[in-house]
């Protein structure tokens, strides 16, 4: 069982004694539950509910298997594979990181709102603090795999415009979205996934930190007013990032 942190405990002993703060059971069976249970427990404060979860398309099925498929031959193909390099694979699983951890700070301010393109975006980051559960467990990691789609597409569409098309571009791509994008969906909801409802395999990543751990997240990032830990792939940037993002809105 992993303990609570002392500013969770303080957190929770003042919202005690908060006859504002309404209470709403989080979604989901908790049953075997044991990481922060009783801390992700829905707080609704700015926002009604989290963002609807939409019915996937077959698109996003299209798409993940022409990622699959780009990786697989990548493999085959290259001479050194996919993963080319050790370094290279240990820097890309900290920019992954990092890039969440950028554009998660980036949208979880509230005059994102107020952006028609980043609203959406924005409000889905944003509830999340008040709905932790409902806007992870309650959509399914393939649902939140799919949510990366668009942000997916723009990554690739810059590389075909912006990169030289050579094999080591496509790789960087790729791992960009194996690591930003398939990393950061899983590694997010099995962070809010509950500790006996975990997969084994999950459990070992999260211990030796390749994906998100629960009290490093949870622990970390959801308690307010939310402004460190904002990787959401491993952590591994959060250490270097939390000195530059905070929750502050800029000058």
């Amino acid at each position: 069982m992993v303990r609570r942190s002392t500013r969770v405990k303080a957190q929770q002993r003042e919202a005690a004694f908060d006859g504002n703060v309404t209470r709403v059971t989080s979604l989901g069976n908790t049953t075997g539950d044991t990481d922060f249970a009783a801390d992700e427990r829905d707080r609704p404060e700015r926002f009604r509910g989290p963002e609807p979860v939409l019915p996937t398309k077959w698109w996003h099925a299209v798409h993940h298997a022409l990622v699959l498929s780009a990786c697989v031959a990548l493999q085959v193909r290259s001479r050194t594979g996919f993963f080319h390099s050790l370094f290279l694979t240990a820097v890309m699983l900290w920019y992954g990181d990092a890039y969440t951890a950028v554009l998660h700070c980036a949208l979880d301010r509230a005059e994102c709102l107020k952006v028609k393109i980043l609203n959406g975006a924005a409000r889905g980051f944003q509830a999340h603090h008040e709905f932790p559960y409902a806007s992870t467990r309650g959509r399914g990691v393939y649902r939140m795999v799919c949510d990366t789609h668009r942000i997916q597409i723009i990554t690739v569409a810059s590389a075909l415009l912006f990169g030289r098309w050579t094999k080591m571009t496509a790789r960087v791509c790729l791992m960009k979205l194996v690591v930003s994008a398939y990393g950061g969906a899983v590694g997010h909801f099995y962070a809010h996934g509950g500790g006996g409802s975990r997969p084994r395999w999950v459990k070992v990543m999260q211990k030796a930190h390749l994906l998100l751990p629960p009290k490093h997240h949870v622990g970390g990032h959801h308690v307010a007013p939310h402004g460190i830990n904002f990787g959401i792939v491993n952590g591994w940037s959060n250490r270097v990032l939390n000195g530059a993002l905070n929750d502050k809105t800029p000058r």
